[in-house]
């Protein structure tokens, strides 16, 4: 309901509803994450098709390949980034603050996470691209800034169609 670009057009619906059927917001909120959780991972098949699509307009002049090409280099991509981003990356920061006896909290905040999480999935997609659609450095370069760059309005996508479904599962 908050600090997103759609927040403003829901939380009036949210408002409504929560006075509306005289519930209480702590009451709400718990249930609403709690169905949003399971329904986020459901729903993570938006990201992949998002991606896809959009992989599919930046190769808008290649005729030999099909949407499905680009449906399973995201599928691949979304494997990697759960799998490095959500579980390695925490788990070697752990590992290192332990090892080094220190915080890393303070090297780490939500800017410093987003460039580095970039970075990352430019470099990640930037083989990938290369690789799976046989370009050269150039074009795998610019693509995989664009995907990177991407990255933000798809999660934004799939947050609001998350809310709009977890929504609709409690009401």
């Amino acid at each position: 309901m908050y600090q997103l670009p759609y927040s403003n057009s829901i939380r009036p619906i949210v408002e409504s509803y929560i006075q509306t059927n005289d519930l209480d917001l702590g009451n709400f909120q718990a249930e609403f994450e709690k169905v949003s959780a399971s329904n986020g991972k459901l729903l993570l098949i938006v990201l992949v098709i998002l991606q896809g699509l959009f992989l599919k307009v930046i190769f808008w002049k290649t005729k030999k390949l099909f949407l499905v090409d680009f449906l399973a280099a995201s599928a691949y991509f979304y494997g990697f980034y759960i799998l490095f981003v959500l579980v390695l990356f925490p788990a070697i920061v752990i590992f290192f603050s332990k090892i080094f006896d220190f915080s890393m909290s303070s090297l780490f905040n939500e800017l410093t996470i987003s460039i580095v999480f970039l970075l990352i999935i430019v470099f990640y997609m930037f083989f990938l691209i290369r690789k799976a659609f046989n370009i050269d450095n150039l074009g795998a370069i610019w693509r995989s800034v664009l995907l990177g760059l991407f990255i933000i309005p798809s999660f934004i996508i799939y947050r609001y169609i998350l809310f709009w479904v977890t929504f609709w599962m409690i009401t």
